[in-house]
C-alpha cells in the first residue's frame, strides 16, 4: 500500500479566500460592492461551516482509502492506495485538495453575499477539481507479468 498525506492550512484557505472575494467585491461595484462581497474578519463563523462542507466533501471522495483525518489548524487526510497507484500524482493531488476547498468555499461565500453568477462560476470549478481528485485517486498503472527464464 502507498500512504499519502495531503495536508491544507485553513488559514492559507480563509486568507486566499478573502483576498479572492475582495476582488471580486472591486470589480463589482466598487466601494459598495467590496462591502457587501468581501469576507472579513468579522466572517469567521461561516467560513468556517463551509470549512466543515468542504472537508466532509473531501472525506466522502476518499472513503475508500481514508486512514486517519487530523482537523486542527490544518487538516491531514492520510489515504492509503493501492501499490500500483501512481506516485507522480501526488503533488498535485494535494493541489487539487487545496483548490476545491477554496473553490467550494467561495462558492457558498458567494452565494450567501447574493453574487450568483460567480458563485456558479467557482462551483464548476471546485466540480473539476472534484473530478481531478477522483481521477488522480482512482487512476492504476498497469500491471505487468515478467517473463520466466528457463532453467
Amino acid at each position: 500500500m502507498y500512504t499519502v498525506d495531503i495536508s491544507v492550512s485553513r488559514a492559507d484557505v480563509v486568507k486566499e479566500i478573502k483576498r479572492g472575494t475582495s476582488y471580486i467585491g472591486t470589480k463589482r461595484d466598487g466601494a459598495v460592492g467590496y462591502n457587501i462581497i468581501r469576507a472579513t474578519d468579522i466572517d469567521d463563523t461561516a467560513l468556517d461551516k463551509f470549512w466543515k462542507d468542504a472537508r466532509a466533501d473531501i472525506t466522502d471522495a476518499f472513503h475508500e482509502y481514508l486512514v486517519k483525518e487530523e482537523d486542527g489548524d490544518d487538516i491531514v487526510f492520510t489515504i492509503q492506495l493501492p501499490d500500483n497507484w501512481n506516485p507522480a500524482f501526488e503533488a498535485t493531488l494535494a493541489i487539487d485538495v487545496r483548490s476545491y476547498m477554496i473553490n467550494c468555499m467561495t462558492s457558498q461565500w458567494l452565494t450567501y453575499s447574493n453574487s450568483l453568477d460567480d458563485a456558479k462560476r467557482y462551483a464548476l470549478m471546485a466540480d473539476s477539481d472534484m473530478t481531478s481528485m477522483r481521477a488522480k485517486i482512482y487512476f492504476r498503472l498497469p500491471v505487468y507479468r515478467r517473463e520466466r527464464k528457463n532453467r
